[in-house]
């Protein structure tokens, strides 16, 4: 009972986390479009963002899925 607990607070954690990076990211994406920001700092909140949603991958095809993604975003920059 005490580690179903310990993962259910660590995987609510988690979510926040990416709650919370993908609410920066978005911020920095439109301090961007503002002229407001460098794009340098788009991809490292990106890059905390997708982190954070890899944390939260139960399954090798969910982890597969990002690190594309992640490839895609550092192909595309």
């Amino acid at each position: 009972p005490a580690q179903v607990e310990s993962n259910d607070k660590i995987k609510e954690l988690l979510q926040k986390r990416l709650v919370i990076a993908t609410e920066i990211h978005k911020q920095q994406v439109q301090a961007f479009k503002n002229g407001q920001l460098e794009f340098k700092r788009v991809l490292e909140a990106q890059a905390v963002m997708l982190g954070a949603r890899l944390d939260l991958c139960e399954t090798k095809a969910e982890r597969i899925k990002v690190h594309e993604e992640m490839v895609k975003t550092a192909e595309e920059s």
